[in-house]
């Protein structure tokens, strides 16, 4: 079992997958629900852990975010109905590399994003804002096999912002402009949104847009890599919701 890290720690030793697995680390397991899910019923896949943001003032699901502020008018806009999409994110080479991110939504419309130098940190951060910023009124839930980047939208958020985006150990928080801006999406939210922790490269395919959504940020660090420049793509494309059973021996 993973050590507890505290309030405004710099998250970067825990990319792998697994950080999110145990709620029993953090100070609020209530973070953790599994409510009814689009693809799969009244169960989720077995390893998969959410974390609900609600800009609802008054019956907020956790205590993290900021309620986001009302528009013009003093009132919030109408919410659609949820939207489910997926965020990843690709270096050809880490760190330095080509990098690539993307989001597939579940009616297979996609976009991505890509820089020649990069890392795959910011790889799955830019995905994540990239999601966010292309939906800023619908009810969200973004799948999302990268822990930093969760723990950077919800775990972290509430300590950085409070220390001005110093960390526990006096430094400034890595990738500190692409932070600012996930955050003030979330800040700006005026629909919930929902990150569910996936795993990722499932060959079992339990997560289909995740596996969707790794081959199209891979296209996207290989374009930036062939073009030399930043690129900007978007597109649809078909699903593969057909899970795979492994056999038994």
């Amino acid at each position: 079992m993973r050590e507890p890290q505290p309030a405004g720690s710099e998250p970067g030793l825990f990319e792998e997958p697994g950080l999110f697995d145990e709620p029993g680390l953090f100070d609020e397991p209530a973070l953790f629900a599994e409510p009814v899910h689009p693809e799969f019923g009244d169960e989720l896949p077995a390893g998969t852990t959410q974390v609900v943001i609600e800009p609802s003032a008054a019956e907020p699901l956790i205590t993290d975010v900021a309620t986001p502020a009302r528009d013009s008018t003093g009132t919030r806009r109408p919410v659609t109905a949820q939207v489910l999409v997926a965020t990843d994110g690709s270096c050809l080479r880490n760190p330095g590399g080509a990098t690539g991110w993307a989001y597939v939504r579940s009616d297979g419309s996609w976009a991505s994003g890509g820089d020649p130098v990069g890392t795959n940190q910011i790889g799955e951060l830019q995905a994540v804002v990239l999601a966010l910023a292309d939906h800023p009124h619908d009810q969200l839930e973004i799948q999302c096999d990268s822990s930093y980047a969760i723990g950077c939208a919800t775990t972290w958020k509430r300590g950085w912002q409070r220390n001005n985006y110093i960390n526990s150990q006096k430094k400034v928080v890595s990738n500190l402009d692409i932070i600012r801006r996930l955050h003030e999406l979330l800040d700006a939210r005026t629909a919930p949104v929902v990150f569910t922790k996936v795993k990722g490269h499932d060959l079992a395919n339990r997560w289909p847009l995740n596996t969707a959504v790794d081959v199209v940020c891979g296209q996207a660090a290989l374009a930036a890599h062939q073009q030399r420049c930043a690129v900007q793509e978007r597109g649809t494309m078909e699903i593969n919701w057909e899970q795979k059973v492994p056999r038994h021996r």
